[in-house]
């Protein structure tokens, strides 16, 4: 999802969910759709890393940890969080 979702790719992104797919609190295809849509571009990347995938008879889970580069910055530089 990251490539997708960093290049703006609404349709693309939704397209990786189930029907009644979420990701926070966006649950089924238009609300993920109108997810990407809403988001402010940046210059700001994910480079995901390795995913973890817990299936179970219910179903899956998954999750993916991300480092963030922005691009904008010269040279490019991993932004610093604040907690």
């Amino acid at each position: 999802y990251p490539v997708l979702i960093d290049a703006g790719d609404a349709e693309g992104y939704a397209d990786l969910f189930t029907a009644d797919g979420n990701f926070n609190n966006n649950r089924g295809r238009a609300a993920l759709v109108a997810f990407v849509q809403g988001r402010q571009r940046s210059t700001v990347y994910h480079v995901p890393m390795t995913p973890l995938v817990t299936a179970s008879a219910e179903g899956a889970n998954g999750t993916v940890m991300n480092f963030f580069v922005d691009i904008g910055a010269s040279p490019p530089a991993a932004p610093v969080a604040t907690l």
